[in-house]
């Protein structure tokens, strides 16, 4: 869920978002976002707010024969600012991403998907999932302004959620407690992990894991 210059949208991986009323949760309909129906654009659950410029960062996958990442990007006023379509040289399913102040980065970790079996009917979406850790990550890295082809680099250590923000800063993560049954917030500094979290925030309450969506203040 996901409130945006006036509108309320619920995102699903890799599909359009559907827009729902902001005060009494109503859905309106299936969203292209004002954009034409014809681009075939497509958006996963993780778009990424710029706390600068206001920039909202979108990226989807496609799945045929190959891979494809369907980058937008809106200003602050919800205007396309540009769309684009990237090759990915990995098959693999991507759930998140990075948007720093001048380039989005993508993570292409060895998970490979076997994305006709799930489709079919075949098999449940884990079970078309294969591990391949020797493989390693594959970081993309393509300019925010759409210039340029994208640039590859190996990395080690496998990474699956990923948080937004720039690099070094800080590291938000929502930890359940299962002796209390309650959720609390954990605040660590990116650079300095080892040291645990210099605050922590505590609810009343759990979380539902998978928790997704985004903190409106009342008007």
């Amino acid at each position: 869920m996901f409130h945006n210059n006036g509108k309320l949208y619920a995102f699903d991986e890799s599909s359009l978002p559907y827009e729902l009323d902001p005060e009494t949760l109503n859905t309106i309909g299936l969203s292209h976002l004002e954009l034409d129906p014809d681009l075939n654009i497509v958006y996963n659950a993780h778009p990424k707010t710029d706390g600068g410029n206001g920039d909202w960062c979108h990226f989807g996958n496609s799945f045929v024969r190959n891979t494809s990442l369907r980058i937008t990007i809106f200003d602050s006023l919800g205007k396309l600012k540009f769309q684009r379509k990237v090759e990915s040289p990995q098959y693999v399913y991507l759930h998140d991403w990075f948007v720093t102040e001048k380039h989005l980065v993508f993570n292409l970790h060895p998970a490979h998907v076997n994305i006709f079996g799930f489709l079919s009917g075949q098999r449940s979406l884990i079970d078309s999932m294969e591990w391949n850790p020797d493989q390693g990550n594959l970081i993309m890295v393509l300019n925010r302004d759409g210039r340029g082809d994208p640039i590859f680099a190996p990395k080690l250590r496998f990474l699956y959620e990923t948080g937004s923000g720039d690099e070094p800063g800080w590291l938000l993560t929502q930890v359940y407690n299962g002796h209390t049954r309650k959720t609390f917030m954990a605040i660590l500094d990116a650079d300095q992990l080892e040291n645990g979290p210099v605050c922590t925030i505590h609810n009343t309450h759990h979380v539902p894991i998978s928790f997704y969506g985004w903190w409106k203040g009342v008007s």
